[in-house]
């Protein structure tokens, strides 16, 4: 590749420091070339914070009132200018053309009109070469990561302690989000993500959002999420019930975190990915006969136990059974090992999340030291 044109906002953000500060879409670009400095391409609004954050020393605006600050209009036209400007009218440029967890700011007609602006270029995919690096966190980065697992696990603990028979899911949320802003998660956009998974035994949810109904004894709840950082998010799980937990769900937390800790085992630096799904599955792809005999048949239904984080709340690599990426020092990956009840859903079962970093010389839990994943009780 000659150049890349980067369009995913993360993307540009790890490349030329660039953020954006609120979540509108319009386009947003980034031409990078192998030799030579970048240049950016951004609405009028973000014209002087590009110039101040970012190292890029060209910083092309677009919109506004063409009468009153006189930019050009056609946002597409500008990135193709900074590339003809380049000399790239005839060289390969790689292109974000697939994912994982890229969010591109651009219209599929946009990105027609790019490809074909430059009919004597050559395009070619560069998604698997920006996962490479960014799989891989700097020292900055890990600081980030690390700051962020902070900030989470003190609001879940404020979130597992407000928990209780009245309360609703939504009043628990706010004792989560009042702890991350206070923390110093308090960039914007505010982009932290967070859910509370409802059990059973009120309705029949994985990924709801937390609503007013009041929580009731015998109420499961699941917290999943986590504060973004410097732009750098965070997904970890912990599980809260009200009133003394059943024996099938006692059975389900234990199996759990065995599954859990063979994974967090075969965190070593040197071992493939799809090492780390297969120790957890050495366990929870078995069921044992004390849970056979409560009717579950299988802990798990799922084909991945875990993924990457930083920039994206889930990044590669996934840790399936077929993921051939070798675990390097730096990476961080969550390990989510649930143990559920299949198939007949009466419980909610039992998910621990953790975020762990990989060294050099095995593996550092981010967040099991800073709170507990044992299943918070609420006598």
């Amino acid at each position: 590749m000659d150049a890349m044109l980067l369009l995913c906002i993360e993307n540009i953000y790890y490349y030329t420091g660039f953020r954006k500060t609120w979540p509108f879409h319009w386009l947003h670009a980034a031409v990078f070339p192998l030799d030579g400095d970048p240049a950016l391409i951004v609405p009028q609004i973000s014209h002087k914070i590009a110039e101040k954050t970012s190292y890029a020393k060209e910083v092309r605006p677009f919109g506004g009132d063409p009468a009153v600050v006189r930019l050009p209009q056609d946002a597409v036209e500008l990135v193709l200018d900074a590339m003809r400007d380049m000399g790239l009218s005839k060289k390969t440029i790689g292109l974000e053309l697939n994912g994982p967890a890229m969010y591109t700011a651009i219209f599929p007609a946009q990105f027609d009109e790019i490809r074909s602006g430059l009919p004597k270029a050559k395009f070619v995919n560069c998604t698997d070469l920006i996962w490479k690096m960014r799989m891989v966190k700097t020292s900055w980065e890990i600081e980030a990561v690390r700051k962020a697992c902070e900030i989470t696990m003190k609001g879940f603990k404020a979130g597992l302690e407000t928990v209780r028979e009245g309360v609703s899911e939504l009043e628990v949320l706010k004792a989560i989000y009042a702890v991350f802003i206070a923390e110093g998660a308090v960039d914007t956009p505010l982009e932290a993500m967070m859910c509370i998974r409802g059990g059973v035994k009120d309705y029949d949810m994985s990924t709801s959002r937390p609503v007013d109904r009041k929580l009731t004894r015998g109420r499961q709840l699941f917290f999943d999420g986590g504060a973004c950082y410097k732009g750098y998010r965070i997904d970890v799980q912990r599980e809260a019930c009200i009133g003394e937990p059943s024996q099938l769900e006692r059975k389900l937390v234990e199996w759990s975190m065995k599954g859990q800790e063979a994974g967090e085992k075969a965190f070593q630096p040197g071992n493939k990915v799809s090492e780390v799904h297969k120790a957890t599955m050495s366990v929870l792809g078995r069921v044992p006969l004390d849970l056979r005999a409560m009717g579950v048949e299988h802990a798990v239904y799922h084909t991945f136990m875990g993924h990457g984080e930083g920039l994206a709340i889930h990044e590669p690599p996934w840790i399936t059974g077929t993921e051939d990426t070798v675990l390097e020092p730096g990476m961080v990956l969550s390990l989510e090992a649930g143990a559920l009840d299949i198939p007949k859903h009466r419980e909610l079962g039992f998910y621990p999340e953790d975020l762990y970093l990989i060294t050099k010389v095995g593996c550092e839990n981010l967040t099991g030291n800073l709170l507990p994943r044992e299943l918070w009780v609420v006598k």
